[in-house]
């Protein structure tokens, strides 16, 4: 369905989208190519309020709607009722789940519709590793099958949007986390990187990783991107090390392992902070999850590591440069999401991928 701009001034879209971070960068294409194709629509979105810093610059968003996590039953009826009052022409649950299937229940407008989740095709080849799947389909092309009314094509890339003013604090706050602490002998070979996001960015080759994951079953080990990590700052690379709160520790761990060219970020940035940093990357080496997204939304080479999951399950780099690396094993996908510990006991979709496999794929890309 196409309309003229008179007629699409009329129309009015709320997406629903809580979580995470990969999940939300993923519907960007098609928010973009709805107000690409409808100039003159309406588009709101609803989110958790932890991540609407993902959203909240992005121009083709008229109205960020924010709820807590947590919140009981009656409030979140109260707020899709607010919500109700704003007359949608559709609404799109792009999350399906039971928290987004209230909120549709109680949007008393407008035409809805949700993901497909494909639950039989994940389930058969999950538990029975039969493959239904003709090719790995992102899970962006099922958003937009989602919107399939409005008769949209996945032809544009995800994208991170930040304002001017947000830029400026951001740098601020980044300014005093790049010092690297080196050797005061001046006989040592290894340069102080200045506080200077320009300096960084044009004198240093500067590689991101992201080591951790929500689930032990995506992590390639700490070991392996120690390794990796003393391999490319012996290379002259600046090595940034990513995470979230909960990652801190690790991360500093981490960067002490590696050496004086390593910079732990986790626990220190915003979200925004971290895509600013991935776009003054050369490269990410990342886990499975949020981070691998956010790489591709800044147009940067991803080389992502698959383990317990695989690319069937539509979360892999979207429109991006770069490499999944994986090891081919009939036990893979043992989860759609990811697992406390290998249910095999030999962990082999990790232990298999060798540190020199993923310095050849870096090397590529650099």
């Amino acid at each position: 369905m196409k309309e003229s701009s008179s007629e699409s001034e009329k129309l009015r879209i709320l997406l629903i989208r809580f979580s995470s971070i990969g999940d939300i960068i993923l519907t960007t294409p098609l928010i973009k190519k709805i107000r690409s194709e409808y100039p003159n629509s309406r588009i709101d979105y609803l989110t958790l309020e932890r991540y609407g810093e993902l959203l909240r610059d992005n121009p083709h968003i008229d109205s960020l709607h924010l709820i807590e996590s947590g919140m009981p039953i009656h409030t979140l009826m109260e707020s899709a009722r607010e919500l109700s009052g704003q007359g949608y022409d559709y609404l799109l649950d792009l999350h399906r789940s039971s928290r987004s299937a209230l909120f549709r229940l109680c949007i008393g407008s407008g035409k809805k519709y949700k993901l497909n989740k494909n639950y039989l095709r994940r389930a058969l080849l999950v538990l029975f590793k039969i493959n239904l799947y003709r090719e790995p389909n992102s899970v962006v092309n099922r958003y937009f099958q989602a919107a399939g009314e409005l008769d949209l094509h996945p032809d544009v890339e995800a994208e991170i949007w930040i304002s001017r003013n947000a830029l400026r604090e951001c740098q601020k706050r980044i300014h005093s986390l790049l010092t690297v602490k080196t050797e005061t002998d001046p006989g040592d070979e290894i340069m102080r990187i200045e506080r200077n996001l320009l300096r960084l960015a044009r004198s240093e080759k500067v590689i991101s990783l992201m080591p951790f994951a929500t689930w032990q079953t995506k992590e390639w080990g700490t070991a392996r991107f120690i390794e990796l990590g003393r391999r490319l700052s012996g290379e002259s690379a600046v090595i940034l090390i990513h995470g979230g709160e909960e990652d801190k520790a690790r991360a500093d761990s981490l960067a002490e392992a590696i050496g004086v060219r390593a910079i732990p970020l986790a626990g220190n940035t915003t979200m925004l902070e971290s895509a600013l940093l991935l776009s003054l990357s050369d490269c990410l080496i990342s886990n499975d999850t949020g981070i691998m997204h956010m790489g591709s939304a800044v147009k940067i080479p991803v080389i992502a590591i698959f383990g317990s999951t695989t690319e069937e399950l539509g979360f892999f780099p979207y429109r991006s440069e770069g490499e999944v690396i994986q090891a081919d094993l009939h036990c893979r996908p043992c989860t759609a999401k990811g697992l406390r510990q290998c249910p095999k006991g030999h962990f082999r979709c990790m232990n298999d991928i060798t540190v020199d496999r993923v310095h050849s794929a870096v090397e590529k890309f650099l």
